[in-house]
């Protein structure tokens, strides 16, 4: 498949082609029309009935599989050019991914990304287990980010006996979101992320940033509730400036009542009992009940990151421990040494950050 969308603004994105394959149990190949065209009736009857009763797992026999999806891949139809991660390894075509988008807004900025997809199949069902994707975006004024690759893994209700009794089969349990194995981004001050970004603006001047993600299941559906993230930039005249970490929470309507957690060990009946009580309460107090609002974004917050530890500002008492105000602190200091961010002191943490050159 392939696509193209516009939007009325005059944006628009292509999705180059990409071939998804499901693949079936045995019966694809032994039970197909090319492999019975030749038998007459008899034939037929008794190669199915012997393919059917040949044991497979857990004391079962094929007959109750027949036709059940055995997997799904996912590859491009043409190959595809290499994604920023793979041109600095020195490769022109792309070996990891299989889903490559280009999308275009009204102004000429553009964004470019690539994504490739590992697929499991649990109780009959195909769920995205993985997605490993990497982006690259430039505006009209010549600026360019290129975002390094990040894995987004999600995890299901298995199909056991007491799921399927419980009707719980394939139910999303967890979305992580991780750096590939074998790299560990790590920002200015020390600490491990998930996803780093490399932006470069027309002028030269690079700005790094790091981040990780928490995501909470929330009546079925995944929704971020923490994002930390820190940056540092380098001006073309040698000005350093770091923001450390800071934590931004998300809260969601139903985070508590309705969450994974909350509801792992309930019957398919007993939840939506539970969900419909959640949607008849008042939790906000405006008279009105919840209704179909579960995972909706209620209010958000800024806390410095865990293990940073933010000095007092100028207006607050130096002899705290830690600023009683402010939840994040950005230092800079110019290429003669100059210190150009507010407060007596530059904040403390577990994991000083560190001075460095333009990596």
């Amino acid at each position: 498949m392939e696509s193209l969308s516009e939007s009325l603004d005059g944006g628009f994105t292509i999705t180059d082609p990409y071939v998804m394959t499901y693949g079936y149990n045995m019966a694809e190949a032994l039970l197909s029309h090319d492999a019975l065209k030749d038998l007459d009736k008899a034939g037929i009857r008794k190669a199915v009935s012997d393919w059917m009763n040949q044991p497979v797992i857990e004391g079962r026999v094929n007959g109750w599989t027949v036709g059940v999806l055995g997997g799904v891949t996912v590859a491009s139809r043409d190959r595809l050019g290499a994604a920023p991660s793979e041109v600095q390894a020195g490769l022109t075509t792309s070996d990891a991914y299989a889903v490559h988008s280009v999308a275009v807004d009204a102004f000429g900025n553009s964004t470019e990304s690539w994504s490739s997809q590992i697929y499991t199949v649990i109780g009959g069902q195909a769920k995205l287990a993985s997605a490993t994707m990497e982006s690259l975006a430039e505006t009209a004024d010549g600026s360019e980010t290129a975002t390094s690759p990040y894995v987004m893994t999600y995890a299901y209700e298995p199909d056991s006996d007491a799921n399927k009794a419980s009707r719980r089969v394939g139910g999303l349990i967890s979305l992580t979101v991780a750096a590939p194995t074998g790299t560990t981004p790590t920002g200015c001050s020390g600490a491990t992320y998930a996803i780093y970004s490399w932006t470069t603006d027309a002028f030269g001047s690079v700005t790094e940033s790091w981040s990780k993600q928490t995501y909470t299941i929330i009546a079925g559906q995944a929704k971020m509730t923490s994002m930390t993230t820190e940056t540092q930039s380098w001006g073309v005249d040698g000005t350093h400036t770091a923001t450390y970490p800071y934590t931004m929470w998300y809260s969601c309507a139903g985070q508590s009542d309705l969450s994974y957690d909350a509801l792992k060990d309930m019957s398919a009946a007993d939840v939506r009992d539970a969900v419909s009580k959640w949607e008849a309460k008042d939790d906000d107090g405006d008279g009105s009940p919840n209704g179909a609002t579960a995972g909706r974004l209620l209010q958000a917050s800024v806390l410095p990151a865990d293990n940073t530890v933010i000095c007092p500002a100028p207006s607050e008492d130096q002899s705290l421990a830690s600023s009683g105000t402010y939840t994040s602190f950005t230092h800079s200091d110019d290429p003669f040494g100059a210190v150009l961010s507010p407060g007596a002191g530059r904040p403390t943490s577990s994991s000083t950050a560190r001075r460095s050159s333009p990596p």
